[in-house]
C-alpha cells in the first residue's frame, strides 16, 4: 500500500475507506447516506449498472432529493452501448478516490457489484493482463450471429474452473473472460494472482447489509412495485 495514499486517507480523520454492500432493496443506500452525513463524507457507487446513463428506475438510483443531502459520484459515466468493465471502473474510482482524499473527504462505497467490490478490496491491476479488444468485438459478432453455447464451450475448455463461477447467460462476462484468456494465454487464477501481487492502493472495510431471506423477498416485492409506478416497463 503507497505510503502517500495512507497519509491522505488519516487527514480525512479515518484510516480505512468504507464500502457498504448487500443484495437488492437490502437498504445500501439509506444506510450510506446516514453513514455518509454522519462522516462528513461523499458517496461513490459500486454498481455496475448504476454507471450507465439513461437506465435510472431500473437500477434504482439515488433520488435527485439523496443527491442533496450527500453528494453522489460514479454515477452516469457512460452510455449504455459504450464498453465498460472492472478495469474501467477500478480507473475511474481511482481518479474519484484521489480527488475526495485531496479535499480531506472521506469517500464512501455503496453498492452490490461484487467483482467491484472484490477488485477494490485486493487492488486488482489489469496493466499485466492486456486483453485483445479486437479479439473481444469478433467474439461479440460471433455471439449476436451463432449465440453463445459454443464461446462457453470454448472458454470452459481453456479454463475448467470458470464453468462454476461463470453463468452462460452472463454472455457479456463470458465473451470478455475468454477474449482475455486467449490474449494472455493463462487461467483466470493466473491472472487473478498476477494482477493483485501488489495488493490493494488504499484500506477498505466492509459493512455487509443482510436479511432474513423471507423479509428480503417481501422489500424485493415492494421495490419492484415501486419501480413499476415510477415507470420501469417505459424505460
Amino acid at each position: 500500500m503507497d505510503p502517500e495514499n495512507m497519509k491522505k486517507l488519516e487527514q480525512t480523520g479515518y484510516r480505512s475507506i468504507p464500502i457498504i454492500c448487500g443484495p437488492t432493496a437490502s437498504g445500501k443506500t439509506s444506510f450510506s447516506i446516514r453513514s455518509a452525513k454522519s462522516l462528513h463524507a461523499e458517496i461513490c457507487c459500486c454498481d455496475s449498472m448504476q454507471i450507465y446513463r439513461h437506465l435510472t428506475v431500473g437500477t434504482a438510483k439515488p433520488t435527485e432529493e439523496e443527491k442533496r443531502e450527500v453528494p453522489h459520484h460514479l454515477i452516469d459515466l457512460v452510455d449504455p452501448d459504450t464498453p465498460f468493465n472492472v478495469a474501467s471502473y477500478l480507473e475511474a474510482a481511482y481518479s474519484k478516490i484521489d480527488e475526495l482524499l485531496d479535499r480531506k473527504v472521506l469517500p464512501v462505497f455503496c453498492g452490490g457489484t461484487g467483482q467491484y467490490v472484490t477488485a477494490l478490496q485486493k487492488g486488482f491491476d489489469f496493466e499485466g493482463a492486456p486483453i485483445d479488444r479486437a479479439l473481444e468485438e469478433s467474439l461479440r459478432k460471433e455471439y449476436e450471429k451463432n449465440g453463445i453455447d459454443d464461446i462457453y464451450r470454448r472458454l470452459i475448455l481453456l479454463d475448467p474452473e470458470c464453468e462454476e463461477k461463470i453463468h452462460p447467460n452472463n454472455t457479456k462476462r463470458v465473451i470478455h473472460t475468454l477474449a482475455l484468456l486467449q490474449s494472455t494465454s493463462g487461467t483466470t487464477r493466473d491472472i487473478r494472482e498476477s494482477s493483485t501481487k501488489n495488493g490493494p492502493r488504499h484500506p477498505f472495510v466492509l459493512f455487509a447489509i443482510d436479511w432474513p431471506r423471507d423479509i428480503l423477498y417481501e422489500r424485493i416485492d415492494k421495490r419492484v412495485d415501486i419501480m413499476m409506478e415510477q415507470g420501469l416497463l417505459d424505460e
